[in-house]
């Protein structure tokens, strides 16, 4: 059970963003993730997805919320089936990918979102999130983004920043 206690300080972090930035009802998309965020973020009444990441552990009862299963490589062309979402949460993927690739991520989550829609980010990269979501975000994948919350969680060593911005469409941004 040492997996559970280490990811414990993100997971009560993500989940108390989370509360902050979408209500019960609305559709929330977690990519990737672990069990305890899983069952944490099932137990606040969204219409929630799961998008599962090959290699990634999930108990039987956890499955039940993986609606799609992706790769890293394949997230850039990844597009919701219905409506947008509210809320879309990302821990511990971004730091995967180069600039341009990140950058291509972010247009895509943008291009998931309701129009007043928020992605929730963590990373384990301690080097100013904030400059590196404006480098892969910019003005030209959300209109006024901004980081609107950033933290250090000394237990998992972790910064998560939530990232608000209207989807604004452009040509060659689909």
């Amino acid at each position: 059970y040492h997996h559970l206690s280490f990811g414990a300080p993100l997971v009560t972090d993500l989940v108390r963003r989370a509360r902050a930035c979408a209500a019960p009802g609305d559709r929330v998309l977690l990519i990737g993730g672990s069990t305890l965020l899983i069952e944490s973020l099932a137990c606040l009444d969204y219409e929630f997805d799961v998008w599962h990441l090959p290699g990634t552990y999930l108990t039987e009862h956890a499955k039940r919320f993986v609606s799609r299963s992706i790769s890293l490589d394949s997230l850039p062309t990844e597009r919701c089936d219905g409506d947008a979402y509210r809320l879309i949460i990302i821990p511990l993927l971004i730091e995967g990918f180069d600039t341009a690739a990140a950058t291509d991520v972010m247009r895509a989550l943008r291009g998931m979102l309701t129009h007043d829609g928020r992605v929730l980010i963590a990373t384990a990269n301690q080097s100013r999130l904030d400059l590196r979501l404006a480098a892969i975000g910019g003005p030209s994948v959300f209109q006024g983004a901004s980081v609107i919350q950033s933290t250090i969680i000394h237990g998992a060593t972790v910064q998560a920043a939530v990232i608000q911005g209207a989807a604004v469409s452009r040509p060659g941004l689909q």
